[in-house]
């Protein structure tokens, strides 16, 4: 296997392995969201708008971070990140 490949497949991992934290996330703050909006009308809404930031949040900076160790300007990154 060259180096490119290695590269290539350890990011993979990686990526994989923030995906999953991501989803185990996303299922304790969403029902931790449903917890503390049992009151509210829109529960479930409003859990789910908390849920999708602290997730997209997580995602990016732990991709940034650990899977492919970016070190470009955070602002245009995280921009390009949260459109596609």
């Amino acid at each position: 296997m060259s180096g490119s490949q290695g590269e290539g497949r350890r990011h993979l991992v990686r990526f994989v392995v923030v995906g999953l934290s991501n989803l185990a996330l996303s299922l304790a703050v969403f029902n931790l969201g449903l917890w503390l909006f049992a009151d509210l009308a829109p529960q479930a809404t409003l859990s789910q708008v908390v849920t999708y930031v602290v997730g997209t949040a997580w995602s990016y900076y732990w991709n940034r971070k650990w899977t492919f160790g970016s070190r470009a300007a955070v602002a245009g990154e995280a921009a390009r990140f949260v459109v596609v």
